[in-house]
């Protein structure tokens, strides 16, 4: 009984507080204390003539976030109880704080940097980690634990995927202005083996992976900030199963050691890159971007939760005014297939087009034509297909 109070005291004071930076060079200048937030709930019934329902009958929830600021420094927590709450491994459960001065930050719990969207991306820690921004430079860095581990249970009456407990380091070194910059990161990620067990006859199949990911970031502008030109690359070596032994070889070629060092290799090892790269043009009255997008089959970074591979887009996208912007044009194209390698049974092919017109005539009556068009074509792979 003591436990289970203690978990429900826990999960309401406690449910994801998460500090968010401040400027503690500027306590002087604040309001002692304020206090702002929220606090609500709902409930839902469910009925069924299922042999076996997939919901519960009844359902319940509440949550609050409120933000209390004592001299400029927020301190901001929510929490969100439910009767999955502790039967849930308290998936909400979240605190961190990441104080500033001038240009450092540092950061502390769970918390979130963003590198690449190729690298590291969307992806939240729990750990430390520091922020150096000085004028024209940048360095950033981690350590933590991107997964926690969640062991086979087939008790609960809703089952839980499995996975094993994930550590992962990072690295970014950048230098220029918000307008002109290049930057170079590192992502390292390994699950732990021994974190979770598993069932002898179970079905489910999850295997221990390792990555290491090297990527560099830029972005450039040329004629006052009319053109444009930002894009990302990397390159990663996943490890799908890291119970293999590492090697130091490939045939008769040596490993060097400096990959070695920061992207250890074993038989289940494989390597790929990916990259894209978008040139825009700003004029007073037109707007256009071309961009390039390509994701090598196998291309794997642990630090971006959902990335789609095997996959090459090309995009375009213009936009013009007219008559004082009370006419507004507006046309985007998008050009997409997979099965770069020819590895696959058959290649899709997926071309949209869109076109809108925008008129405003007056304060009362404005119209909007949109013209949408969508083709999906099937080519031969490896096989050949009959229609």
């Amino acid at each position: 009984m003591k436990r289970k109070l203690f978990n429900w005291i826990i999960l309401v004071l406690l449910f994801v507080p998460s500090l968010q930076a401040q400027d503690i060079g500027r306590l002087k200048d604040q309001k002692p204390f304020t206090l702002k937030g929220t606090i609500g709930g709902g409930t839902n019934f469910f009925t069924s003539n299922e042999e076996q329902a997939t919901r519960d009958p009844f359902a319940w929830n509440l949550y609050g976030n409120f933000t209390p600021s004592f001299y400029g420094i927020s301190m901001p927590f929510s929490f969100v109880v439910t009767q999955y709450t502790n039967s849930y491994t308290q998936p909400f459960s979240q605190f961190g704080i990441s104080p500033s001065y001038k240009w450092a930050k540092l950061h502390l719990g769970y918390r979130n940097i963003s590198f690449s969207p190729l690298l590291f991306d969307g992806q939240s820690f729990l750990g430390g980690g520091i922020e150096l921004a000085p004028k024209g430079f940048y360095f950033g860095a981690f350590y933590g634990k991107l997964n926690k581990a969640i062991s086979e249970d087939t008790t609960y009456q809703r089952q839980l995927q499995p996975q094993y407990a994930r550590n992962a380091y990072g690295v970014k070194i950048g230098a220029g202005s918000e307008y002109q910059n290049v930057s170079l990161q590192y992502l390292h990620a390994k699950d732990d083996i021994g974190s979770i067990q598993r069932i002898d006859d179970s079905l489910t199949t999850i295997l221990p992976q390792g990555n290491s990911v090297l990527g560099t970031s830029w972005k450039l502008n040329f004629f006052k900030r009319k053109l444009s030109l930002s894009g990302d690359a990397a390159v990663s070596v996943l490890s799908r199963d890291l119970s293999y032994e590492t090697i130091d070889s490939i045939g008769d070629t040596k490993i060097p050691a400096i990959i070695d060092k920061l992207m250890p290799v074993n038989y289940s090892s494989v390597l790929s890159w990916s990259g894209q790269a978008q040139l825009g043009l700003m004029l007073k009255n037109l707007n256009a971007m071309v961009g390039y997008r390509r994701v090598q089959p196998d291309f794997k970074s642990l630090g971006v939760p959902y990335a789609l591979d095997d996959v090459e887009m090309v995009s375009g996208n213009i936009n013009t005014t007219f008559n004082q912007g009370k006419i507004n044009l507006n046309a985007a194209v998008n050009n997409q297939r997979n099965n770069l390698e020819k590895m696959l049974s058959s290649t899709l092919l997926t071309r949209t087009g869109n076109l809108s017109l925008n008129t405003f005539v007056n304060q009362y009556v404005n119209i909007n034509m949109n013209l949408t068009g969508v083709r999906i074509l099937q080519q031969d792979g490896l096989l050949e297909l009959s229609d």
